[in-house]
């Protein structure tokens, strides 16, 4: 008896895909996650490390990848996310403390 495969049907439209489709031949939709580029991986390291808290969207893109290589691209989003917010509210802070040292010498300068 033959073995026979039943198609399968892709997560994002229900189109017909084969078992060695990458993409959906309907909707484009990657069934196979792609590893991500290392010009990719530097723009989302920089825009993690100068807009916190816009790594945040690649940390919950790729954290859930079945792509290991994405997968760790999204921890390390969500870390230097984390690492970098806390740099810009501790100077933050800190330039706030100075401004109001700065006031608080000139009493006519007062808010």
């Amino acid at each position: 008896m033959p073995d026979i495969q039943l198609p399968t049907m892709c997560p994002k439209c229900g189109g017909v895909i084969t078992p060695g489709d990458i993409f959906c031949s309907h909707c484009g939709y990657a069934l196979v996650a792609q590893p991500i580029h290392i010009g990719q991986q530097i723009n989302i390291i920089l825009i993690s490390l100068l807009l916190p808290p816009f790594g945040l969207v690649y940390f919950f893109k790729y954290f859930k990848s079945e792509n290991s290589s994405n997968k760790r691209i999204g921890y390390i989003a969500g870390v230097l996310t984390i690492v970098s917010t806390i740099f810009v509210t501790w100077t933050t802070i800190g330039v706030w403390q100075g401004i109001q040292q700065t006031f608080s010498q000139y009493p006519s300068l007062s808010y």
